[in-house]
């Protein structure tokens, strides 16, 4: 039973007033009048007094007292549900780390056991749980039962950087039909109390949190440097310990501030780990900093032009990211008309092409440069002097150009050939090799050549990040290993595989006899942040609208008989009076 006006159920009080006046009547005391011609009836008393004494007509009391009943229940709006059977519900989860706060009380623990008891409300449900991260996700099946949502929210790990509630609750819109309830929980207020048919949980509370919000690692001058960024969300200073290394640090950090750290861990450190002194959140107490994985390009220098092979071998070194070779190089710098490549993509080496021709012309700009491209990254040509001949025909994407004529372009031998990028210069007469452009320029090169080597894309990932591997030639499956130590396998298909940074801790990955190993940390200042977290509840499953809509009124099939009461009752006072007279 459902009520609309319950307040209207006061009117219930009416009932024993009214018994009250048949109750309290007025005895009859004798009264000497000289005839009774002029009276109707002399012995009708009073209809109401201050003694007690016996009840007189008690079917019309029985009839009056039955019809305020029935008009009073009829005023509260009375409605039964219409039969609406199995009710489509959305459960959406804050999948931030953040509801780990507080553990074993946190706002997961506590959900575990509010969202069944929410759901009891709806009887018979079909409830669609959705796991609320940087993308929204379908936990299992839809379930049925208290001890089947239960068990999907065992798989609720709470281990994202961020939760897009929104675009959760556009999934549950798009999934379920008109007469779905949602639940949202969540340790924060909602910007506004949600319309419709959802409902809003917060399981939060405020708690003072300190984190590391912020890594980097870098190797210089022979030893690993690190930059932490130190974090303090709360209203009072604090001292925290901060350990690298097996050494402790005390960091003394302002209310609500930040601090960055600049340190040094002498050696070439194979995994270093950062962590702070517990408190209310775990997950941003520590960091784990992986070695950058070395992927060196191997560089075959193939020209007769002294200074342009001495320019590209400096460049080369000074750059980091390849080494000069003889043998089996990754890629092949020449001079002179580009031949074709033998052999396929994966074998053959890449080639990097430079044409003087016979009779150049110099060029000083304006230079036009495709910034869509990562060989173009950071490059500037103020100021140089660009030595070119014109009458060499050039093949592919420009990428570099001084009016209309191209003098980078970049094309690739056949359908499934190495890519080959072909440069319009003439060392002797250019002044390129002595700019800032030219280091810039080769390093870019092997920075895109080493993009195309197998290993990842990098070893160190905030959480909610993504990695790229580049798998060896030959492999068909990547087996990923998680720090749980859950186990799946990847098919290796055309180019790279994506790996989500979606769980805090290090992993690794085996291709063939190959192994490359990855950190993730969880570093989200807003989900480190606990001061704004709430309790309460908000929004309802029960508005006039979805009432109306899924009841039935009860109105009529009250005052129907509520009239019908009140014409026997009219009749029985007509038919006294008759009598009397």
């Amino acid at each position: 039973m459902i009520w609309t006006l319950p307040l209207a159920l006061l009117g219930l009080l009416g009932l024993p007033a009214l018994a009250a006046i048949y109750i309290l009547r007025s005895r009859q005391r004798p009264q000497v009048v000289s005839s009774l011609m002029l009276f109707l009836d002399a012995r009708e008393g009073r209809e109401g007094g201050r003694r007690w004494q016996r009840w007189q007509t008690p079917l019309l009391l029985l009839l009056e007292l039955l019809a305020l009943a029935l008009l009073v229940i009829a005023a509260a709006g009375p409605r039964v549900a219409a039969g609406r059977g199995v009710t489509p519900v959305a459960v959406v989860l804050d999948d931030g780390f953040a509801m780990r706060a507080g553990s074993p009380d946190s706002p997961r623990a506590r959900a575990k056991d509010a969202i069944p008891e929410a759901l009891a409300e709806l009887g018979a449900f079909r409830a669609h749980v959705i796991r609320a991260g940087r993308e929204p996700r379908r936990i299992g099946e839809p379930a049925e039962s208290a001890a089947a949502v239960r068990r999907r929210l065992e798989r609720w790990a709470c281990a994202s950087a961020h939760a897009d509630l929104e675009a959760g609750m556009s999934l549950a819109h798009e999934w379920l039909g008109p007469r779905a309830r949602g639940l949202v929980v969540t340790d924060e207020a909602p910007e506004a109390a949600p319309e419709g048919r959802w409902r809003w949980r917060a399981l939060g509370a405020p708690r003072p949190n300190r984190a590391i919000v912020s890594a980097a690692r870098a190797r210089r001058d022979g030893e690993t440097r690190l930059v932490l960024e130190l974090a303090n969300f709360a209203g009072k200073p604090h001292t925290a310990r901060l350990s690298v290394g097996g050494e402790t640090r005390r960091v003394a950090l302002e209310p609500g501030a930040r601090r960055r750290l600049r340190l040094a861990v002498g050696g070439e450190a194979a995994t270093v780990r950062a962590r702070l002194a517990g408190d209310a959140l775990a997950a941003d107490d520590e960091v784990v900093l992986l070695p950058t994985a070395a992927r060196p390009v191997r560089v075959a220098l193939s020209v007769e032009t002294k200074a342009l092979g001495r320019d590209v071998g400096r460049a080369v070194r000074a750059s980091g990211r390849g080494r000069v070779v003889e043998r089996v190089p990754h890629l092949l710098v020449t001079e002179g008309p580009a031949e074709a490549s033998t052999g396929s993509s994966a074998a053959a080496p890449w080639r990097l092409v430079f044409r003087a021709g016979d009779d150049p012309s110099g060029f000083t700009g304006p230079f036009v440069v495709d910034r869509a491209h990562p060989l173009t990254e950071g490059l500037s040509f103020a100021g140089a002097v660009w030595a070119a001949d014109p009458r060499i025909a050039l093949n592919g994407r420009p990428l570099v150009t001084a009016g209309n004529l191209p003098l980078v372009v970049l094309a690739r031998d056949g359908a499934s050939g190495p890519p080959r990028l072909t440069v319009r210069l003439d060392p002797a007469r250019s002044s390129l090799a002595r700019t800032p452009a030219w280091p810039t320029f080769i390093y870019n090169v092997l920075a895109w050549r080493g993009a195309g080597l197998p290993g990842l894309d990098r070893v160190n990932a905030p959480l909610g990040g993504r990695l790229e591997l580049t798998p060896p030639e030959g492999v068909e499956t990547i087996r990923w290993r998680r720090p749980s130590g859950e186990t799946t396998r990847r098919a290796v298909g055309a180019g790279t595989l994506a790996f989500p940074a979606d769980r805090v801790g290090v992993h690794e990955l085996a291709a063939g006899d190959d192994r490359y190993r990855f950190a993730v940390n969880a570093l989200a200042p807003e989900e480190s942040d606990l001061r704004d977290a709430k309790r309460g509840a908000w929004g309802t499953w029960r508005d006039r609208r979805t009432v109306e809509t899924e009841s039935i009124s009860l109105r009529w099939a009250l005052l129907l008989p509520a009239l019908g009461v009140l014409l026997v009752h009219g009749y029985l006072v007509a038919a006294r009076g008759r009598g009397r007279a």
